[in-house]
């Protein structure tokens, strides 16, 4: 995603007009800076964050300008209003080659693009945690309320209200802590999008993970398109572009130099060890794309456990909870533990949808681009659970059908 974004930039400028002198100052100005404040007022989406920051951050500018690329053009052509741009093929693939001067340039701005998005993730997760932070604290305020007043009626310890208390106080200084997080990530955003810090920023919610990703095998193939480091070993060693199978069940038969102790120094040594390091860097690829792999896998695990099996379980609860009380079948303290329970579940859910998408975008870093939509599941790129069956219990009968103890 990041490198289709930001290099799409490249082909947009080949033939719009020169950059003119406003476009080297350190800052939008004028209707250019009118156009990018009104998209900022938009609902921002992770695409939408890189499209503004691209133009608006001035490291971004100024990086724009080293590639020949003009932010002004940018935006006479349109570029906050496009879509998803799927144009990697035809930027890299084609038009530049491993030995263009401005790779260099292209890679740092995809790294920064990279943080770019894993700010907004990291951002809108906490934009939808704040208020089920403030429903913690109200809990513990009537958790810590409970114990004062048990306390009072001489129906609780000085122990155990000391102890509770304690609890209650370790929690939400653990919320507060959280609260400030939530405070910093937004304006490590805001920075990211070159926005000043006091600016009103309005965030989409975190889109629910996607519950498919491609094979390995798929991965790697683009890897091997889109990954930088390991299209320049390729092309400096051709014949290390066969498949993984290959590859991992074909050894290489080298001859070193041992006795000698002599470092290569023929054409043919050169050549053997260009394909050495091409190996090693397929190897080291490969290893952490099923790495990250497996890691996203997990982390859609855990998130659709929660949000599909405990999350609904919680929900019952504490609605179960309330008839119980209104009933004066259950206490006040049994109602408070249970909305207790549901928030602090909900914000397990936020935080696992949070974790999915930052491991993907981990992974999209190790593939050098945009993942595809994938066909394989990701419930079956996890090792299958032992199954779970309850200890059988022989019950004997003795008397009227009543178990004999």
């Amino acid at each position: 995603m990041p490198r289709v974004i930001l290099l799409a930039c490249l082909p947009l400028c080949l033939s719009l007009p020169a950059r003119s002198a406003s476009d080297t100052s350190a800052s939008p100005t004028g209707e250019i800076a009118a156009q990018i404040a009104a998209f900022g007022r938009h609902t921002l989406t992770t695409d939408q964050a890189v499209r503004l920051a691209l133009v608006q951050h001035p490291a971004a500018r100024k990086r724009l300008l080293s590639l020949g690329i003009s932010p002004r053009s940018l935006l006479a052509a349109g570029w906050l209003e496009r879509e998803t741009l799927g144009l990697w093929d035809e930027l890299l693939g084609r038009q530049i080659r491993m030995d263009d001067p401005r790779l260099p340039q292209v890679d740092a701005l995809i790294h920064e693009v990279q943080a770019i998005r894993r700010s907004w993730y990291v951002a809108a997760a906490a934009r939808q945690l704040a208020p089920h932070y403030l429903a913690r604290m109200a809990t513990l305020d009537a958790q810590a309320e409970l114990a004062r007043s048990r306390r009072e009626a001489q129906t609780l310890s000085r122990f155990d209200e000391a102890k509770a208390l304690a609890d209650i106080a370790e929690d939400r200084q653990a919320r507060r802590d959280e609260q400030i997080e939530t405070d910093q990530s937004a304006l490590a955003l805001r920075q990211a999008l070159g926005l000043p810090p006091d600016a009103i920023m309005q965030l989409a919610t975190l889109p629910d993970p996607l519950s498919t990703v491609s094979s390995l095998a798929e991965l790697d193939a683009i890897a091997r398109q889109q990954h930088i480091d390991l299209r320049r070993a390729l092309e400096a060693a051709p014949s290390e572009r066969s498949a993984v199978g290959a590859r991992m069940s074909k050894p290489v038969n080298v001859s070193l130099p041992v006795l000698e102790g002599k470092a290569p120094t023929t054409a043919l040594d050169a050549r053997l060890e260009a394909r050495l390091q091409s190996a090693e860097l397929l190897h080291r690829v490969y290893a952490e794309l099923a790495q990250r792999r497996f890691v996203l896998a997990r982390a859609y695990e855990r998130w659709h456990r929660l949000q599909q099996e405990i999350l609904p379980l919680r929900v019952t609860a504490t609605a179960e909870a309330l008839k119980h009380y209104n009933g004066m079948l259950k206490g006040v303290d049994v109602l408070i533990d249970a909305r207790a329970r549901e928030v602090a579940t909900r914000i397990d859910e936020i935080k696992a949808r949070r974790d999915y998408w930052l491991a993907r975008l981990d992974l999209e870093t190790t593939v050098g681009g945009q993942l595809p939509e994938g066909k394989e599941k990701l419930s079956e790129a996890l090792p299958p659970l032992p199954p779970t069956q309850a200890p059988a219990v022989e019950q004997r009968k003795h008397g009227h059908g009543h178990p004999r103890h």
